[in-house]
């Protein structure tokens, strides 16, 4: 009887996280879709890789950003809360806005002059430091009602970028492509997301069985297992390295910390039985020893929408419980 229930809570996990996948692939497109895989058996890059890229992004300017005028405003949820209510040592919403451009204008290359960016202060106990957090739209949110799933939807892919900086000195911690740029899939396309939802919630013994031997891969093994030589990542890695150095903009990035692991599309294998790669997630350390994830999709080589370049985790206060005494929650 206990092996029936963890096989069924096994099928919940499983289907939760293509449910995420199917979801996702309806905001990027299924082409580009790879959902996040455990990270367990990372791949450590060979030490050899110790030089700084000679060259930037393609897309990434070398100079001339320019300060652009911004519409900023508040979050519908910026001060409802204690943790949500800026602190007097943080720096204004409007200061946090204009770092958050300097930021995506390093990282991506793009001008966000004449945009809204709407701000939300965040200090929760878990964490080390308050963030401000942005979301760039090219029209004013609040004329986006987000109350059922449809407006929620509208809302996303009208986002364009989204960053969090620490809202006292300004470092950089997350940032990621928002979904206002890639196309929404046609009425066709959604439909047959939809009936691959409806078929695969229902995971069969088999499916579950290879999600979870997938998890327990190796990235040698996983690489292996995709057809994937290290030629056919080093490109990716590349990228990696290009997006952290555009990232610590105020540190040096250790290449010798490099490492990554190799992520399927699950999609794919959910929908034909077949896996495909999907991209990488790839991890540097900077001088100070603080660690980004940078999310790389397959084929485009672009930062993952709504990931991108995360260092949150190392704010995570070490064994923090929110059910110690004193605690909140």
């Amino acid at each position: 009887m206990k092996k029936t229930k963890g096989k069924e809570t096994l099928k919940v996990v499983v289907a939760s996280a293509l449910a995420i996948g199917v979801f996702s692939a309806a905001l990027i497109g299924a082409n580009h879709l790879a959902f996040a895989a455990a990270t367990n058996g990372t791949q450590v890059i060979p030490a050899a890789v110790t030089e700084v890229p000679a060259s930037a992004p393609q897309n990434l300017p070398p100079n001339g950003f320019q300060t652009p005028d911004l519409t900023v405003i508040g979050s519908p949820a910026l001060g409802q809360h204690a943790n949500n209510t800026a602190s007097a040592s943080a720096m204004s919403m409007e200061e946090a806005a204009q770092i958050g451009a300097q930021y995506i204008w390093d990282v991506f290359g793009e001008s966000i002059d004449g945009m809204y960016v709407e701000m939300l202060f965040s200090s929760v106990p878990s964490h080390s430091r308050a963030l401000w957090i942005g979301i760039v739209f090219p029209d004013n949110p609040a004329s986006m009602e987000a109350n059922d799933l449809q407006s929620r939807a509208h809302r996303a892919h009208n986002e364009l970028y989204r960053f969090a900086i620490d809202a006292v000195t300004g470092l950089r911690v997350d940032i990621s492509p928002g979904f206002g740029y890639v196309p929404q899939p046609s009425y066709e396309e959604r439909q047959a997301l939809n009936e691959t939802l409806s078929v695969t919630m229902r995971i069969s013994d088999e499916q579950m069985a290879w999600h979870i031997a997938w998890e327990a891969m190796t990235t040698a093994e996983r690489m292996t297992y995709l057809g994937l030589s290290q030629s056919d990542i080093e490109p990716y890695l590349q990228a990696g390295r290009e997006f952290a150095r555009s990232h610590f903009n105020n540190s040096t990035v250790v290449y010798t910390t490099e490492s990554f692991n190799v992520l399927h599309n699950i999609i794919d294998r959910f929908a034909t039985d077949t896996a495909g790669f999907g991209g990488i997630i790839f991890s540097v350390s900077d001088d100070t020893g603080r660690e980004a994830e940078i999310w790389i999709n397959a084929g485009t080589r672009c930062l993952r929408p709504g990931l991108g370049i995360r260092t949150e985790h190392n704010d995570f206060i070490p064994g923090f419980s929110y059910d110690r005494p004193g605690g909140v929650g």
